[in-house]
């Protein structure tokens, strides 16, 4: 059981190249961007309050990332649905190298000297 785990390990390893390190620092990443984004998002309600007063200043940070939280929900539903879409028809009719394969299993290619 050992051989299979480390053997599917290597594999994800191989084709995302992720590792314990490239996790690490990309968790750190994320942080410091987080906290980057929490500086510029007072900084702009700040410099809003100067603008409009507290109250409209809040309501302006509010509208936009509900328009943000709207725009990402209609984007991941698009997704989702491009994602089912595209399983259902890989089920359907095989594409990549799997396709290459089974046409040149056919007697067209076989005759041409492909391997079969």
């Amino acid at each position: 059981m050992g051989g299979w785990l480390r053997y599917l390990k290597l594999q994800i390893r191989s084709r995302t190249g992720l590792s314990q390190g490239v996790a690490i620092w990309a968790l750190v990443a994320l942080v410091c961007a987080i906290v980057t984004f929490a500086f510029l998002l007072v900084a702009a309600y700040v410099w809003l309050i100067g603008i409009f007063g507290a109250l409209f200043a809040a309501l302006i940070v509010a509208g936009f990332f509900l328009l943000v939280a709207l725009i990402s929900l209609a984007v991941s539903v698009g997704s989702q649905r491009r994602t089912t879409q595209r399983a259902r028809l890989a089920l359907v009719h095989p594409s990549g190298i799997e396709g290459l394969i089974i046409l040149a299993r056919g007697p067209r290619y076989s005759a041409r000297g492909f391997p079969a």
